[in-house]
């Protein structure tokens, strides 16, 4: 499907977004924060995105904001922090029945527009700093959150890596920034950081569903928000450099995991976009990849291998759960395959497979109404914005000669294995 969307600036550095569409039951709307990644705000703008998903002013606890979304006909509320790579982006979702399902006059979208205003700038405030009770509720569980994910060793592992891959700090760290950046903020740092983003932040407004625009324009354009002036850089590209960084760890686990980093030249246009995509679907992204068939299934030496690409960051990651005493063979056989494939070694049949699996899955992904909500956003990145259509006719028209031209600037650049004691 390609969407049909219009956008209009409420403000400078403050776009609305309307995308129409009969595809889903229930509408969704996305209000979104972007702001250059900068490590000494990434653990305050975490702790705002959760104390604007469980309290504010009118509903100044748990309980109270889940009988207002009750009352909206069970809406949903969700926050999210994440990175496009070097942006940093706080996302508040909601999700609401169009009004035609009702049978009463009401309006869920005005009600839902208020509720959103409400939560912006009815925050649960004691003069110039978050209610010290709720802040430390969020502040505690944010913290414990993270202590548990680096119980788990994927991601443990997917973290020194990246502490390995890349110099700039905020790029090694978690979207909540260390335990020990969390404990350092306080109700007041991130109340100001707050009111911060809300003055300076570039600010993406999505509605996507069925709805009155005209309503809905009048209804944002009530909201108090100036101008503001960001040139957002989302692309990084790594220093080169022929040095290797390599760690082993060992870890009480069953397995050990083996996490290797490639660097590779950013893409300029579609055609490159594209073909690393492809060289990635080859290499360990479908069940059908090299590292899947050729080291899982017909040696046996992994328990899960795969592969990830990172087109912003310039960023290759293959992964692979194995046992410890196997780790020089599964990397001579990773480097095997990468190099196949960077060398041609592969048939016009297989190629063509995987534009059909990579092909399919864009066409499942764009069946969710956050996938259309970030091909509107990745309007503003010519380099990296297709619609499914073009997408589709992108892939196609790769040849292997354009899989070898960008796999040439990939070079390994960091190594992480985690060694497990039982392994």
């Amino acid at each position: 499907m390609t969407f049909k969307g219009k956008y209009m600036k409420i403000t400078d550095g403050v776009t609305l977004h309307f995308i129409k569409t009969n595809q889903f039951k229930t509408n969704h709307l996305t209000f979104r924060f972007s702001s250059q990644l900068n490590k000494k705000n990434m653990a305050s703008r975490f702790l705002v995105a959760k104390m604007i998903e469980m309290a504010s002013a009118n509903f100044p606890n748990a309980t109270k904001m889940r009988e207002k979304l009750a009352d909206l006909h069970g809406a949903t509320l969700n926050t999210s922090v994440w990175t496009k790579g070097l942006v940093n982006i706080i996302d508040i979702d909601i999700t609401f029945l169009p009004d035609r399902f009702l049978l009463s006059e009401e309006s869920v979208l005005e009600d839902i527009i208020q509720f959103l205003s409400q939560l912006l700038f009815e925050p649960l405030i004691t003069v110039e700093q978050f209610e010290l009770k709720s802040f430390e509720v969020v502040k505690q569980n944010a913290i414990r959150q993270l202590e548990f994910d680096l119980e788990d060793s994927f991601y443990y592992s997917e973290l020194a890596l990246d502490s390995l891959f890349f110099e700039k700090e905020e790029l090694q760290l978690a979207q909540s920034g260390s335990k020990e950046m969390l404990e350092k903020e306080n109700a007041f740092t991130t109340y100001q950081e707050f009111k911060r983003m809300l003055s300076d932040d570039n600010i993406d407004i999505f509605l996507l569903g069925r709805f009155d625009d005209v309503k809905a324009t009048n209804l944002f354009n009530q909201f108090p928000l100036k101008n503001r002036h960001n040139n957002l850089s989302f692309f990084h590209q790594q220093k080169a450099s022929n040095i290797t960084n390599e760690k082993i760890e060992e870890r009480d686990t069953s397995q050990s995991i083996l996490q290797i980093g490639y660097s590779f030249s950013t893409p300029k246009n579609y055609r490159e976009n594209s073909s690393l995509l492809l060289l990635n679907s080859m290499l360990g992204a479908f069940s059908h990849s090299k590292l899947f068939t050729e080291i899982r299934q017909k040696e046996g030496l992994a328990y899960s291998i795969g592969s990830e690409l990172d087109l912003f960051l310039g960023a290759l990651y293959i992964y692979a759960a194995i046992d410890s005493h196997q780790r020089n063979k599964v990397m001579a056989m990773i480097n095997r395959q990468l190099n196949l494939i960077k060398l041609g070694r592969f048939s016009h049949a297989f190629l063509n497979q995987t534009k059909e699996f990579l092909i399919t899955q864009r066409k499942i992904v764009s069946d969710n109404p956050k996938m259309l909500i970030e091909e509107c956003y990745n309007q503003i990145l010519p380099e990296a914005f297709q619609d499914l259509s073009t997408f589709i006719d992108s892939v196609n028209s790769i040849r292997k000669e354009d899989i070898l031209e960008v796999s040439s600037t990939i070079k390994m650049k960091s190594v992480y294995f985690m060694r497990g004691a039982s392994s």
